[in-house]
């Protein structure tokens, strides 16, 4: 998921970004923004499960096509700021 969050560098990376998870990567070559985004994904996707347990996970729906739509909207969150 990291692999297509990073070449698709849209929304996912805008709300990593926002986050303040990730640095500003536009000027990044592709495998160092592929690396970065990898890291900052797995931060991100710990978060929920380091407050929740597996059976409310389960309720949420809780997987990476997930996550990475709730990365989408903090990142139209900012923009709405």
């Amino acid at each position: 998921m990291a692999d297509m969050i990073a070449h698709i560098n849209s929304g996912g990376v805008k709300g990593l970004e926002a986050l303040g998870i990730l640095p500003d990567t536009h000027k990044m070559r592709v495998d160092a923004r592929i690396a970065a985004v990898k890291s900052a994904f797995e931060i991100f996707y710990e978060l929920p499960g380091q407050v929740s347990n597996g059976r409310e996970e389960g309720i949420i729906g809780f997987n990476y096509v997930m996550v990475e739509h709730v990365l989408c909207k903090i990142a139209h969150l900012k923009l709405l700021q």
